[in-house]
């Protein structure tokens, strides 16, 4: 009778462990219950999905992954939305599609519609729906052939530039367009990792030789700017359906870019990715405050080609009678995967 008991109450411990594993199994698995009548909210993050306090220009020295970049408030994203009957994975491109809407999403303190933008939804709980966003959004940039969008970075003279001008944080975003593409079936979170279109060039400014190492008696540096002798790439086109940018052919008479200079000795220049900078050519020049200038030539292993979302850092040496590299280095502007999805952090 007590082997029975014991087998019995064994029996039933087993059954109901077996029941709640289960039960929470079941629940795991369930899929979201997402509400489709309801407006998508969307958060953006940079090179990584949304996370807010990762930025767009609010530049630091770059480090191990290169740029960290800041949303800044007012900033605004095109998002465009596309869906297919049918597509039940991969994605949906902007030309062969059911549905597709384009809005326009705002930063302040955190990511909403803009007053005068329409919403959009999901059109259905089963299918794939894609999502293509960017900076800054189709009213700042020009419309060329298809989908393209037209860059002009901006110059000196849009007629007949000599200069591309960064020297302000506002003319730095102006060049500065970042793309981004999520894909997923309706879900209640749509996160969306960013990734810069273009290229960057940063460099500072520390004290060498004849100099302390603290740089107390170095001479302030009173403007820069970046050098080609053969010429800039002033503006080109941005795909939209794959954040592509593609440069125009060098402008022959741009030969310089102010860069922007964030606080002491660290500048920021954005330039269009194919643009080539060559080896034993003039590239960076400066002027103390008691007017001398410096001039460093290039002399890396060799030319530069800068490519998208790369950063190209220099590290220069103000000696009393010369400038020389301390240090170059070619780093990810951010974290390159720009793939968002629902919920997911993508590191």
């Amino acid at each position: 009778m007590y082997m029975k008991t014991k087998n019995l109450l064994i029996a039933l411990t087993m059954t109901t462990a077996m029941t709640a594993m289960s039960a929470c199994s079941n629940n795991e698995n369930e899929p979201q219950v997402v509400d489709i009548t309801k407006p998508i909210e969307i958060d953006f993050g940079i090179g990584q999905a949304a996370v807010t306090t990762q930025t767009r220009m609010t530049p630091a020295t770059p480090g191990a992954d290169g740029q960290t970049d800041k949303w800044a408030s007012t900033d605004q994203v095109s998002v465009t939305i596309a869906s297919k009957t049918g597509t039940e994975s991969g994605e949906v491109s902007l030309t062969d599609n059911t549905y597709k809407a384009t809005t326009t999403f705002e930063m302040n303190g955190s990511w909403a519609l803009v007053s005068s933008a329409k919403a959009i939804y999901w059109q259905d709980t089963q299918y794939i729906h894609t999502f293509y966003a960017y900076y800054p959004t189709s009213a700042n940039l020009g419309t060329g052939s298809g989908n393209d969008l037209i860059i002009d970075l901006p110059t000196d003279n849009s007629a007949t530039p000599t200069c591309i001008d960064n020297s302000t944080l506002a003319k730095l975003n102006e060049c500065n367009i970042l793309f981004g593409k999520a894909s997923m079936k309706a879900t209640t979170s749509v996160e969306i990792g960013m990734s810069h279109s273009m290229s960057q060039i940063y460099f500072t400014v520390e004290p060498g030789d004849g100099y302390n190492t603290n740089g107390t008696d170095m001479p302030t540096i009173a403007s820069a700017e970046i050098l080609s002798a053969s010429g800039l790439s002033v503006g080109g086109t941005f795909d939209p359906n794959n954040g592509k940018v593609t440069a125009d052919a060098a402008v022959a008479g741009a030969k310089s870019i102010k860069p922007y200079r964030k606080t002491g000795n660290h500048w920021f220049a954005v330039v269009m990715p194919g643009q080539t900078f060559s080896k034993d050519k003039e590239l960076i020049r400066f002027t103390t405050d008691d007017g001398t200038t410096y001039t460093y030539t290039l002399d890396t292993a060799g030319d530069i080609t800068c490519a998208a979302n790369k950063s190209y850092n220099f590290t220069l040496k103000l000696n009393k009678k010369s400038v020389t590299l301390g240090s170059f280095n070619v780093a990810a502007w951010d974290k390159e995967n720009k793939t968002g999805g629902a919920g997911m952090d993508i590191q």
